[in-house]
């Protein structure tokens, strides 16, 4: 790894989870798995598609630091987090002044990931302007810089990510068809938490080592009844919902904790239908608070190839 490349532009494949913990063991994190091995080395466009907390960004760091490019920047820019006056400059560069009567080109991510990775989070979240922007830079592998009258060419991978299914977004007109068409080479969909909950022992394990060492607690065993909870939840927040409450079992200290947050919030959920903690002991309990996300997920649009 070149010894000039900043912290901040690295991915140091030592620092992220296994493979066991990053995939896991279920049919829909193997498929994942298998057609990152297959397109680890090309220098096609990469959509993860995803609910919030899903790992998406895990996953766009491990194909990059699997890759070719793994000595080069990733670099990533969260496009629902960066003003929408600001996006284009954060991309492309652009020119500010130094000193009165000089100027000075702030360089772009572009720029910086050259030979890299450019990670576009919340791709969704672009206005139209920059979505024929960004379609530019893909179609052509060039792009313009603000005051140059040149045409660099960019030597990038481009991973998106989105929250947003875009090919309803397309279907509704709120975003570009050819742009979607350019980085959905590679669709690669990233299960919710609750579709791969034979995943929740391994992640246990993760997460229970890594909040221990950081907040100089001991590592709690997962029980038997603990893990009935965990099954019963759905986990909307997914990875980043289990993580906090492991967090909260460790600080609290008690196996109660993890079960009086998840009544808690079944309750706030469920207003009126009596739920208690037995209830999410008992596995045939008539409450599914999972069926309509189902039906929501079952219900998406076809996708546009």
């Amino acid at each position: 790894m070149p010894a000039e490349l900043p912290q901040e532009y690295r991915v140091d494949l030592a620092e992220l989870p296994s493979d066991a913990v990053i995939f896991g063991s279920t049919h829909a994190m193997q498929e994942v798995r298998g057609k990152i091995e297959r397109v680890l080395d090309n220098d096609l466009p990469v959509l993860l598609e995803g609910e919030c907390g899903t790992g998406k960004d895990l996953v766009a760091r491990y194909l990059h630091s699997r890759s070719s490019r793994q000595d080069m920047p990733f670099v990533k820019l969260s496009c629902s987090a960066t003003p929408v006056e600001f996006l284009e400059s954060a991309l492309l560069g652009d020119e500010v002044g130094v000193f009165p009567g000089t100027s000075d080109i702030k360089q772009g991510l572009i720029d910086i990931a050259n030979g890299g990775t450019l990670f576009l989070d919340e791709i969704g979240e672009t206005t139209w302007a920059q979505q024929s922007k960004l379609l530019h830079l893909l179609q052509a592998g060039r792009y313009l810089q603000v005051d140059r009258g040149d045409e660099p060419h960019a030597d990038v991978r481009i991973i998106c990510a989105t929250t947003i299914d875009l090919a309803e977004a397309v279907a509704v007109g709120t975003f570009r068809k050819d742009l979607f068409y350019c980085i959905d080479a590679i669709y690669l969909r990233l299960p919710a938490l609750r579709e791969r909950k034979e995943d929740i022992p391994q992640l246990w394990d993760f997460f229970t080592q890594k909040l221990a060492r950081r907040l100089g607690k001991g590592v709690p065993q997962l029980s038997p009844s603990v893990l009935a909870v965990l099954n019963q939840w759905n986990w909307p927040g997914n990875l980043l919902e289990l993580e906090n409450c492991i967090a909260r079992v460790i600080v609290l200290g008690n196996e109660a904790a993890i079960c009086d947050e998840l009544v808690r919030h079944l309750h706030q959920h469920r207003a009126g239908e009596g739920l208690t903690r037995n209830d999410l002991f008992n596995p045939y309990s008539t409450n599914d608070s999972g069926g309509l996300e189902r039906r929501r997920r079952h219900r998406r649009f076809p996708r546009l190839r």
